[in-house]
């Protein structure tokens, strides 16, 4: 996993005292790892007795995006930092290439990419049934067959 320091949004003390607040900032397509991926920040207050009201984050992991589930004809390879793997969490900034088997497409091409958003989707919707065997082209010619058949 990714992981990246917080940020210390109240100038940078090093003494807090009583009823002082701080606020831990994740940077975008990160969170704080104990909390649900969509928060991103956390409050806390210097308490009377010298404690934070919260336990203060020492840093924050990548926002994660869902598995796919295995598809008929199609194959994923993830894309992280410049390395190719065939499966493995997918993380924020990740990119993900569909690949069909032969003679099936996605659309009217043969790979599809997408890439983890910062709140854990996908820059594209992938259908459930991604790979479909591929159509023959048209001709453009508008061929009608036309068989008489003789009665005797």
């Amino acid at each position: 996993m990714k992981y990246w320091s917080y940020a210390m949004l109240l100038g940078g003390n090093t003494e807090y005292l009583y009823q002082d607040e701080i606020t831990f900032e994740c940077d975008l397509g990160f969170h704080i790892p104990w909390l649900d991926q969509s928060k991103s920040s956390l409050h806390s207050t210097c308490q009377a007795d010298g404690q934070w009201s919260h336990e203060m984050p020492s840093s924050c992991t990548s926002v994660l995006c869902p598995m796919f589930p295995e598809q008929p004809h199609t194959l994923f390879r993830v894309r992280k930092s410049g390395q190719n793997y065939r499966q493995s969490l997918i993380e924020f900034t990740d990119q993900v290439t569909f690949y069909c088997d032969e003679g099936y497409e996605i659309g009217d091409r043969q790979n599809l990419t997408a890439t983890c958003t910062a709140n854990g989707g996908y820059t594209v919707d992938l259908p459930s049934n991604l790979c479909q065997r591929e159509s023959l082209p048209d001709s453009g010619k508008g061929l009608h067959i036309h068989i008489d058949h003789a009665v005797k």
